[in-house]
């Protein structure tokens, strides 16, 4: 009996500990950073961020919304990442007046995009319940990512 009291008050701690461990671990990245991880991608360096929203729920759910202004076209990065001609509405408007991403800030719906889908993987290749939509936009040269978990 003393052993499952001790079991379960080790539980507790572990439950109580593990979400400020997760914030101490991932609390002070940048968001070129969590980007980079939740993706498993490298960004292109020659870019400096104009905006960074990022909702972290108490249970891990989140919401990331950037936007980053490149030095110089991104060839490489569009050519292995497989971007395509926005030929789809994206419906993401929701999401970004739910957080109230400033409108100067939406996606520029005039203006030419390449669109890329990620849907990020673990380490054994499940899903891993994160959408990430990135835009890209040629005249403006603005990547814009949108992760929220489905």
């Amino acid at each position: 009996m003393k052993k499952r009291y001790i079991a379960i008050a080790i539980a507790v701690v572990v439950v109580a500990v593990l979400p400020w461990y997760r914030l101490l671990l991932y609390g002070k990245e940048t968001s070129t950073e969590r980007i980079e991880r939740v993706c498993g991608i490298e960004l292109p360096k020659e870019m400096d961020m104009e905006y960074d929203y990022y909702n972290k729920a108490f249970h891990g759910d989140f919401t990331s919304y950037t936007v980053f202004q490149l030095k110089e076209e991104p060839t490489w990065f569009l050519n292995v990442h497989s971007f395509l001609s926005k030929e789809t509405e994206y419906h993401i408007e929701n999401i970004l007046r739910n957080h109230k991403i400033p409108k100067k800030y939406y996606p520029d719906e005039e203006n030419e995009c390449l669109v890329k889908e990620f849907m990020p993987r673990d380490k054994n290749g499940r899903y891993n319940g994160v959408y990430v939509l990135a835009f890209y936009f040629p005249d403006t040269a603005k990547f814009i990512f949108l992760m929220d978990i489905m």
